[in-house]
């Protein structure tokens, strides 16, 4: 039987609907047969994973005046109608992942009052300085797994009030100067899983509310040294998976909002210049603020010191300072002693050992007059621990 929403019976208070037949003949007539005028108090609409719909009639949506959450997500849509969203001028949040759309469509620039963008997997190739016109309120917008190759300058001006940005598993390789002019609010901006082989420092500047940045899987070799004080409100820092030797410190760690950073899986040259990741920022404070990210940190050159954690290398050789850490990169010369090293990390492992047969001799109960005081379960015990300490030295 074929019924229009309308001819049904108590549907007038229906506020949400999903609506899955896997069919294409949301027409001309819209979503609900005749028109949805009889349901005006519909909220909340969702029309995903119908999957060979492909396409939408401009007039698909009429009748839908209050709604303000559309989900149009696995549908197949190559392409939106340019009125389509004339009757949903109030529309707040809209879900459009998981389709075939390669661009942002046009169709969205009516939404004025749109909050949240989902673009995710679809196939867009490029962010256009017209893309977003008259989005002006919308807080968050997502464009992770598409094949954005190409970002306009000022692509996100008309977005003033954007405080998440989701740009990860792209191919961006580069970035205009200006990209995020405008995005005075941004709060996170998600540029992990590109290709970036830097990423400019006039990009930084027009972000100074950003307080988390991710950089993770991209082919970085360097970051710009003024990163810091280009986000002063910065406190979480992704650069895990990049081509990263180095990392010049802030200029005052203690000044710095900066406190969580992500460091493993980059080709680190251990020498002084990473000093201060594992020092505190002033001579009162006991907890250095990035131990954590030190921890992860494992040195590929030099050689002799390639395989060790950051934390287990002796830096004594190096200029001690607290609070004004550009100083590291003067004096003495860049360079750990391997002896040192070595030895740094030999009394690391002896005093482990020594804890350990030590804990072993405590466990050891008294021997008993019964028992000869070179009993076996006393020879055992001693040549586990020697063989244990044996293995451990072998090991280092």
């Amino acid at each position: 039987m074929n019924y229009s929403l309308n001819e049904i019976p108590l549907l007038c208070y229906l506020t949400s609907l999903t609506f899955c037949t896997g069919s294409t003949d949301f027409d001309q007539r819209g979503v609900c047969g005749v028109s949805c005028a009889g349901v005006p108090t519909l909220l909340w609409l969702s029309l995903s994973h119908n999957n060979d719909l492909g396409t939408l009639h401009a007039r698909a949506l009429s009748g839908l005046q209050v709604l303000h959450t559309l989900i149009l997500a696995a549908c197949r849509l190559y392409d939106l109608p340019e009125r389509l969203f004339a009757p949903t001028h109030g529309l707040t949040r809209l879900h459009l992942w998981h389709n075939r759309l390669r661009h942002i469509p046009g169709a969205l620039r009516i939404l004025s009052r749109l909050t949240h963008l989902y673009l995710e997997d679809n196939a867009i190739e490029v962010v256009a300085s017209s893309s977003l016109i008259g989005l002006e309120n919308l807080t968050l917008l997502d464009l992770q797994d598409n094949y954005i190759s190409v970002i306009h300058k000022e692509a996100f001006i008309s977005c003033n009030k954007l405080t998440s940005l989701n740009l990860a598993n792209n191919h961006l390789s580069s970035l205009p100067p200006n990209a995020f002019n405008g995005l005075n609010q941004l709060q996170v901006l998600n540029l992990g899983g590109n290709q970036l082989l830097e990423v400019p420092q006039a990009c930084l500047f027009g972000l100074p509310s950003l307080d988390t940045l991710h950089l993770e899987r991209n082919r970085l070799k360097k970051l710009p040294p003024a990163v810091y004080d280009a986000m002063p409100l910065l406190h979480t820092l992704h650069l895990q998976g990049n081509r990263l030797s180095s990392l010049s410190p802030p200029n005052s760690i203690s000044a710095t909002a900066l406190r969580t950073l992500y460091l493993f899986d980059n080709p680190w040259h251990c020498d002084c210049n990473l000093l201060w990741l594992l020092q505190s920022p002033s001579a009162h404070s006991q907890h250095p603020p990035y131990g954590a990210a030190a921890r992860d940190v494992r040195c590929t050159s030099p050689e002799v010191i390639a395989g060790f954690l950051l934390p287990l290398l002796d830096f004594s050789g190096c200029f001690n300072i607290h609070e004004n850490f550009t100083n590291v990169h003067k004096e003495p010369p860049n360079y750990i002693s391997p002896a040192r090293t070595l030895i740094s990390a030999h009394d690391t492992f002896t005093g482990m050992v020594q804890r350990l047969l030590l804990e072993r001799a405590k466990s050891v109960p008294e021997p008993t007059t019964d028992a000869p005081p070179n009993s076996v379960t006393g020879q055992s015990t001693y040549l586990g621990s020697i063989v244990l300490m044996l293995v451990l030295i072998w090991r280092l």
